[in-house]
């Protein structure tokens, strides 16, 4: 009942959706397009974002008016810890950047999709 009441479900039907997605590409894809550590990428944006809407409906329940404010820095704060990462991955992994670069901002794009829909769900209550 608590996951039909919130996007939690939606989240991770898309989720394993884009997992799936994921495992396919990188059967059929040339090996050069691939890199080995696409696999964690799905995840660390599924507990991400879910970390995100989880604290933003505890915002909102409490009827906080910082919930709104939360989003735009929490957004913010996402992405600079995705550039982090990015950059960190572009020093320690030179040979694998390009692949994992196009399949991170591919799939940063998706969950930052998926973000914005469950804040509009959570605002619009």
């Amino acid at each position: 009942m608590f996951l039909t009441r919130t996007p939690f479900l939606k989240l991770t039907i898309a989720s394993i959706l884009l997992f799936l997605g994921v495992i396919v590409f990188s059967l059929y894809a040339p090996s050069q397009w691939v890199s080995p550590n696409i696999y964690y990428i799905v995840p660390f944006f599924y507990l991400i974002t879910l970390l995100s809407v989880l604290i933003h409906l505890r915002l909102e329940k409490t009827g906080s008016v910082h919930s709104k404010m939360f989003f735009l820095v929490s957004s913010g704060v996402k992405l600079m810890l995705y550039i982090a990462l990015l950059i960190l991955y572009g020093v320690f992994f030179r040979d694998d950047v390009i692949p994992f670069f196009i399949s991170f901002l591919t799939i940063y794009l998706i969950y930052s999709y998926l973000d914005v829909r469950a804040a509009f769900w959570v605002l619009s209550k």
